[in-house]
């Protein structure tokens, strides 16, 4: 894939421009996979079509603006390689909620696959939602969010918080859920929780599709399930209703029974009852009173009953229930039959449009249109006539001589202490009293060598007869600077069929193989484009020093794009030494800048003629 950088502020700090190269150090691990995908950097619009990705010409002295960038490149890059827009768009066709559901699901499932395959993206990912919290791009829901908003953003934040470890997403995830549960229930939410985890072994689109389509289908049975109990629940009141009424007319049969019997026993007791009708009569008053309190105690029994506080809460539950199962069934209609306006905008959209506001206010906006493009890689180019081997290699050797005074830095050891020096590190003046008198530090000073150096080479057809020195110029430098700390890349450039392009005749991980420098010539000149693709190859190496030999007749097919490398060169902390052959211009660069030479014998002198002019200096 290819690789995004553009051109940043002229006043850009060598603080912003680290931090421009780690963005490009994490996305070429990524975009160099394939050749397909072209990265651009041009005017005020993110925007993302198949094999083409642009981000706006921000300003780049911001590291919010940086960082987001990197991360909108990666997620974007992520999906050209690791998803299925076929089975993306076939599902999402069928409604709004399948569409977001899908692309929530989708993205955490992505991301997943890049951050395991990239340890660099993954940080970089992590960091966007950071950035997403602090720029409000991401907002923790409420109790007034509605159903559709409450389970994208649970699926949302749940899947990043989850399946990507996204710690900084927790307790939005934590509080989503919450509210979800008011909305949906527990049961309902764990299930949706499950799946939305499972996204955790999601190996594909088509894994994501089904994913969501279990939670679309998982809400769809829900509400069926509560559309068939409302009818249930209404005939089994019925039901009840029935069963009082029989219970009350056999309550009624056994009391009409029980006042027969009373009659029998009250006629049988007659004889004896004349007897006693005085008593009787001296305790009528009480026997009445008897009765009063009886009607009374059943009155208060009556009272008693239906004031059981156990009745109260069972009715009420029944009532709570009721209407938790219509909120329920509400909102799962809510959520199913959402417009694509009642969504939450997905979340990349939003730092599109954040990236995009930012480009307004940047007034070199204008200035990343037209930005260049990474050329493709060719494995395979026009075999010429073998060089010289021996003559390059001895050249190569006088080279790396030139070339070791530059290359060298000094490291500082660890402090060393001793009782006398100029010197003191304060620390420990307190224990000067108790005999400590080493008070005194200074620092070893060690050499090291480390240093990425690329070589851009011309083969398009003006270089013709002067290839074979050409390539025995590049031989030479890959195989004279072979030593620990240096590692080289040789790329050769021209136009074939009309398609601008580069072969790399060693990369940095190889070791120089003279039958792939037997380059002929072939096409036109795409200097600027070259040199391009060279920074941004080398802007993404671990070592201290990094520098860029271009070698050329002069000629390029557009000298403007080779002020646009340069600028990026600058930029990116990369030293450009440009070398002519047989020439006494070389578009993009003043006659002071370069030196020309004739053969490869010429070349170590070239070298030193740059030290000596320091033409190597790193840029400030």
């Amino acid at each position: 894939m290819a690789l995004y950088i553009g051109l940043c502020h002229r006043r850009v700090t060598m603080k912003t421009a680290q931090k421009v190269i780690r963005v490009a150090k994490a996305l070429a691990k990524i975009m160099t996979r394939s050749q397909d995908v072209k990265v651009t950097i041009s005017g005020r619009t993110a925007y993302r079509t198949p094999g083409h990705i642009n981000v706006p010409f921000g300003d780049f002295s911001n590291p919010d603006i940086v960082s987001m960038t990197h991360g909108y490149i990666d997620h974007e890059l992520g999906h050209e390689e690791n998803t299925n827009h076929s089975d993306f768009a076939a599902f999402g066709i069928k409604s709004p909620t399948h569409k977001h559901i899908l692309n929530i699901i989708e993205d955490v499932r992505m991301e997943k696959a890049v951050g395991n395959s990239y340890p660099g993206a993954k940080r970089n990912l992590e960091t966007l939602a950071g950035l997403a919290i602090k720029h409000e791009l991401f907002q923790e829901p409420t109790s007034q969010s509605s159903p559709i908003h409450l389970i994208q953003a649970f699926c949302l934040y749940h899947g990043r918080a989850h399946v990507l470890q996204q710690s900084c997403l927790h307790n939005f995830a934590k509080t989503t859920k919450e509210l979800l549960i008011a909305k949906l229930g527990n049961e309902l939410v764990d299930e949706i929780t499950g799946l939305v985890e499972s996204t955790d072994h999601a190996k594909d689109t088509q894994d994501a599709v089904n994913i969501a389509q279990a939670i679309i289908e998982l809400l769809e049975q829900q509400k069926d399930d509560d559309d068939s109990g409302s009818g249930d629940s209404s005939d089994d009141d019925s039901g009840d209703s029935e069963s009082a009424d029989s219970d009350s007319s056999g309550d009624s049969d056994a009391s009409s029974d029980a006042d027969d019997d009373n009659a029998d026993d009250s006629e049988g007791d007659d004889s004896s009852s004349s007897s006693k009708s005085d008593a009787s009569d001296s305790n009528g008053s009480q026997d009445e009173g008897s009765d009063d309190d009886s009607e009374s105690g059943e009155q208060e029994g009556e009272t008693s009953d239906s004031s059981d506080p156990t009745d109260a809460q069972s009715d009420n539950k029944s009532n709570s229930s009721s209407e938790l199962g219509g909120d329920i069934e509400q909102a799962i209609r809510d959520i199913l039959e959402a417009s694509d306006e009642d969504g939450l905008k997905d979340f990349h959209e939003s730092v599109a449009e954040m990236l995009e506001d930012k480009a307004e206010d940047e007034p070199l906006a204008e200035l990343g249109s037209g930005a260049l493009d990474l050329l493709p890689i060719k494995k395979r180019c026009h075999l010429g006539t073998p060089f010289r081997q021996s003559e390059a290699k001895a050249s190569g050797k006088r080279v790396f001589n030139a070339l070791n005074r530059v290359l060298i830095d000094e490291v500082n050891s660890n402090p060393i202490h001793r009782n006398r020096g100029k010197k003191i590190n304060q620390r420990r003046l307190s224990g000067v009293p108790v005999g400590k008198d080493r008070i005194f530090k200074r620092y070893n000073h060690q050499q090291d060598t480390s240093a990425a150096i690329s070589f851009v080479v011309d083969a398009s057809g003006s270089m013709n007869d002067m290839m074979e020195e050409v390539n025995a110029c590049a031989y030479a430098f890959s195989s004279g600077l072979q030593a620990p700390g240096i590692v080289t890349e040789t790329l050769y450039f021209a136009a074939l069929n009309a398609e601008d392009s580069v072969y790399i005749a060693k990369s940095f991980d190889e070791k120089p193989q003279a039958k792939r420098f037997n380059v002929s010539c072939w096409g036109g000149t795409p200097t600027g484009e070259a040199m391009f693709t060279a920074i941004t190859r080398l802007s993404v190496r671990e070592e201290a020093n990094k520098m860029l030999f271009v070698i050329t007749d002069g000629r390029s097919n557009n000298p403007q794009a080779v002020a646009k490398a340069r600028k990026m060169a600058e930029t990116m902390n990369v030293r450009v030494i440009p070398i002519g052959i047989n020439t006494g211009f070389i578009h993009g660069f003043r006659e002071e800048e370069f030196k020309s030479i004739n053969s490869v014998t010429e070349l170590a002198g070239a070298v030193k003629h740059a030290v000596r002019e320091k033409l190597f200096v790193k840029a400030a």
